[in-house]
């Protein structure tokens, strides 16, 4: 409501953040976000680093981390999700425009914790309980494709929650969408 009401309007209100000469590291976008940042990067004269442009291979994605390797660069994660491959590659771009050193961004990397998001916590009394936030339609979609990748041959109960203002029915449809759901709460 505040940045704008299309996907151009929103990213020239966040490339408003930009500086003269600053340089600029652009996660993955929609091909019209992305547009916007580079004309606003070129027009004030700053270097631009796409995340895209890192070449990584995924070594591993599982319920229990990520593991990529960037040239001689392994960084591994207890991160879940799809997606975190992607903020992976985004935060090691940013490494690399900073020139840190390689052992403390590979150390970052592995000490990094997201609560609630795609977090497992385990329990040998109960069932496991992973967590997530996934709050919109992409997000679930996001978590959605994960389960089905990873979890089809477990007993997956959703206990659901959301705000009355969100759209819920989109959310709930991303999500369930040949996800192996068997409950629901």
């Amino acid at each position: 409501k505040v940045l704008g009401s299309t996907i151009p309007e929103i990213a020239a209100e966040k490339a408003g953040i930009l500086k003269s000469g600053c340089p600029v590291v652009m996660a993955h976008n929609r091909p019209e976000a992305a547009q916007v940042i580079r004309a606003r990067a070129q027009e004030l004269h700053c270097p631009l680093y796409e995340a895209d442009g890192l070449s990584c291979e995924v070594l591993r994605s599982d319920e229990t981390g990520i593991s990529i390797r960037c040239g001689n660069l392994l960084a591994e994660t207890s991160l879940c999700g799809d997606y975190q491959v992607q903020n992976l590659k985004t935060a090691l771009t940013v490494c690399q425009v900073l020139k840190l050193p390689q052992e403390a961004v590979e150390s970052g990397v592995r000490k990094t914790h997201w609560r609630g998001r795609m977090q497992w916590i385990h329990s040998e009394e109960y069932a496991d309980l992973l967590l997530e936030g996934a709050h919109n339609e992409e997000g679930a979609q996001a978590l959605g494709l994960w389960c089905r990748r990873h979890l089809q041959k477990r007993d997956v109960t959703l206990i659901f929650s959301a705000l009355r203002k969100k759209d819920v029915r989109s959310v709930l449809r991303a999500l369930l969408t040949d996800t192996p759901v068997q409950r629901i709460i």
